[in-house]
């Protein structure tokens, strides 16, 4: 189900013409949704290098737009929320 969707996003003719404007939205989906996975394969496996590699690619979101600074601070409270 998840190739489908990557798929389907990938080859979207509205994000192959975006992809290639000024605008850099569809930069910003591409590392936000990798630090995503990440996380979510950190948060399912335990491995810290999932979490830096999020953490890296959330780094690359924030370098293209200012939101990007927005989630290493959701994945942190979501790590403090989980700890309770």
């Amino acid at each position: 189900m998840v190739v489908i969707a990557a798929l389907t996003s990938a080859f979207s003719p509205l994000n192959l013409l975006l992809s290639l404007s000024f605008m850099t939205d569809i930069t910003y989906l591409f590392w936000s949704t990798l630090a995503l996975y990440f996380f979510i394969k950190n948060v399912k496996s335990g491995r810290s290098l999932f979490l830096y590699s999020a953490l890296a690619a959330s780094g690359a979101a924030f370098l293209t737009t200012q939101l990007g600074l927005a989630l290493p601070a959701a994945f942190l409270l979501f790590l403090l929320w989980e700890k309770k």
